[in-house]
C-alpha cells in the first residue's frame, strides 16, 4: 500500500475502547447543537464550497458541497454526526493527544464532504479533514439501512490529526531517495482503524471495501509472517528500507509495519498497548536525520519494549533480525528495571 493511498484505493495526500490505562478525556463541549445550515459562500478548510449543507454533532460539524439540508435525513445525519464526536473521543482517549483546531467551524472540528477528494485529505497535528462524496454517500446508506460500521477512510484521516511533529523520532526515509519517508505515519493510520473499530458509540466495526477489521488485520499480518518465514530472502534493506515490498506487487512498507504493530498488540496488551506506544514515541531521542536508520530501529524497538513492559529484544533482533545498539538496549533494561521498582501512586 502506497504512502499516498489509504490501502490500495483511498488516494490522501501527506501535509505537514477506552484503554483502562488510560484516563478519560472528555471532549469540550461547544454548547448547544446548532440546527443544520445552508451555505452559499463556505470557504473550504481542505475542500467543498462556495455553496455547501453544513450538519453539526457535539464536536464536528458535518460540511457536504453542493447540497441543501433538506437533501438528507436528519435521524440518519445525527447518527452519523455522533460517530465522528465518538471517533474523536477514541482518539483523545487512546493517543492521550489533543491536536490543535485551528480553523473551527461554528467551534467545531471540521468534516468536509467533496467531489473534489480522492479519497481523504488530512493535516497532520491539526483537527478537520476531507472525505470523498462517494464513500460518505456509502455511510449513509448503511447507517439509514441500520448498519453500523465506520468506513476504513474516516479512522485513516483522523490519524493524521493525532500524528504530532514528536513522533519522527521512528521515521526514515527508504533507499528510494530522501522524499520516500512518513510511512510509519501510514502504517499506524491503518493500525488504529482495526484497534478502534469496536471503541466507537454506535459503530461495530470498521469497513474496508467488503472487509471487516478482522480481514482487514489479517492481512497486514500475513505481510509480517510471510518477512518472518523468510530469514534467508528478506532482511532491513530489501524489505523495511524499500518503497514496495519484494514479495507482493504494488503493497508498500507501510503495510508491513500496520502488520507489525497489530501483532505486538496482539500479543501484548491490546488496545493498551497501543495507547501506551503513542506516549512512549514521543519519549525517545530525536535521529541525527531520516538516514539514521539505526536511532530509527532503536526507537521503535524502546519505544514497544516500554509500552509492553517488558524487552522485547530477541523478537526485534532475533525474529525481525534488526541491528540495535547495546547503548539502546542497555537503556531499555534500566528503564523497565526502574518501573518495576517505583512506588505506585495511589490509585494506579
Amino acid at each position: 500500500m502506497d504512502r499516498c493511498q489509504s490501502c490500495t484505493a483511498v488516494t490522501v495526500i501527506l501535509v505537514a475502547a477506552v484503554a483502562s490505562c488510560v484516563p478519560r478525556v472528555e471532549a469540550d463541549a461547544p454548547g448547544r447543537t446548532p440546527a443544520p445550515m445552508a451555505l452559499t459562500d463556505y470557504r473550504p478548510y481542505i475542500k467543498g464550497g462556495p455553496s455547501a449543507a453544513a450538519w453539526f454533532g457535539r464536536r464536528t460539524a458535518l460540511i457536504l458541497e453542493g447540497e441543501r439540508p433538506d437533501a438528507r435525513d436528519a435521524k440518519v445525519m445525527a447518527a452519523i454526526c455522533a460517530m465522528l464526536d465518538g471517533l474523536f473521543d477514541a482518539y483523545d482517549r487512546v493517543t492521550g493527544r489533543r491536536p490543535e483546531l485551528t480553523d473551527p467551524f461554528q467551534g467545531r472540528i471540521r468534516v468536509e464532504v467533496s467531489p473534489q477528494v480522492g479519497g481523504g485529505l488530512a493535516y497532520h497535528g491539526r483537527l478537520g479533514y476531507a472525505v470523498n462524496d462517494r464513500l460518505f454517500q456509502g455511510l449513509y446508506d448503511r447507517v439509514k439501512a441500520g448498519g453500523k460500521t465506520l468506513d476504513h477512510v474516516f479512522f485513516y484521516e483522523t490519524n493524521r490529526n493525532y500524528w504530532m511533529p514528536d513522533m519522527a523520532s521512528i521515521d526514515y526515509a527508504t533507499h528510494d531517495g530522501p522524499d520516500s519517508y512518513g510511512w510509519w505515519t501510514v502504517g499506524f493510520n491503518n493500525v488504529m482503524a482495526v484497534v478502534l473499530a469496536r471503541e466507537v458509540p454506535g459503530v461495530e466495526d470498521m469497513t474496508y471495501y467488503g472487509q471487516g477489521s478482522k480481514q482487514f488485520a489479517a492481512g497486514m499480518e500475513a505481510n509480517l509472517d510471510e518477512y518472518l518465514a523468510h530469514p534467508d530472502k528478506y532482511g532491513w534493506d530489501n524489505a523495511w528500507c524499500v518503497k514496495m515490498l519484494p514479495w507482493k506487487a504494488n503493497t508498500s512498507v507501510n503495510d508491513l509495519m500496520t502488520g507489525l504493530v497489530l501483532r505486538l498488540q496482539r500479543e501484548h496488551g491490546g488496545l493498551e498497548f497501543v495507547s501506551r506506544l503513542y506516549r512512549e514515541i514521543p519519549r525517545q531521542p530525536p535521529p541525527r536525520d531520516r538516514s539514521d536508520y539505526l536511532a530509527a530501529r532503536d526507537n521503535f524497538y524502546a519505544a514497544a519494549s516500554l509500552a509492553a513492559g517488558k524487552d522485547l529484544g530477541d523478537f526485534f533482533t532475533k525474529g525481525l533480525r534488526w541491528r540495535l545498539s547495546k547503548a539502546t538496549h542497555d537503556r531499555v533494561l534500566k528503564e523497565l528495571r526502574a518501573r518495576r521498582t517505583a512506588p505506585r501512586r495511589r490509585g494506579k
